[in-house]
């Protein structure tokens, strides 16, 4: 991300449109998108329905990484997002995943995931 840019997830709202955007808060538009319709990259969509989101609620992002985690709800899932491609580049699921709600990395690279339905807080190395 550059400076300027703001990651928003709508996914929760009544009305939502399932995706995260990435926005150019100066320049007021999307620089690029993942959600239900797909990829959407500089403009143009591609289709990876097999990553389509359901009620995408948190992100974290990692810069020193270049990637973004995107708790997938309804999917019972977290994305990893390539910040430079916005490409999925793995899947986190556990069995005991149950509605991720919460998500957020410490300093030494732990990524925890908050489980909405079993209350538990799931811990990937991600380092």
């Amino acid at each position: 991300m550059s400076s300027g840019e703001v990651l928003v997830c709508h996914g929760f709202e009544s009305d939502a449109v399932n995706r995260v955007c990435l926005l150019d808060a100066a320049a007021k538009k999307v620089v690029r998108a993942v959600g239900a319709a797909g990829v959407l990259t500089s403009g143009e969509v591609t289709d990876e329905t097999e990553y389509q989101l359901s009620q995408p609620i948190r992100a974290a992002v990692s810069e020193s990484q270049g990637v973004m985690y995107v708790a997938d709800f309804k999917n019972d899932r977290v994305l990893v997002v390539s910040l430079a491609s916005m490409s999925v580049q793995c899947v986190l699921t556990a069995g005991t995943m149950r509605r991720p709600y919460r998500i957020c990395m410490d300093d030494n690279g732990l990524l925890y995931v908050g489980s909405w339905e079993t209350g538990q807080v799931l811990v990937y190395n991600i380092c």
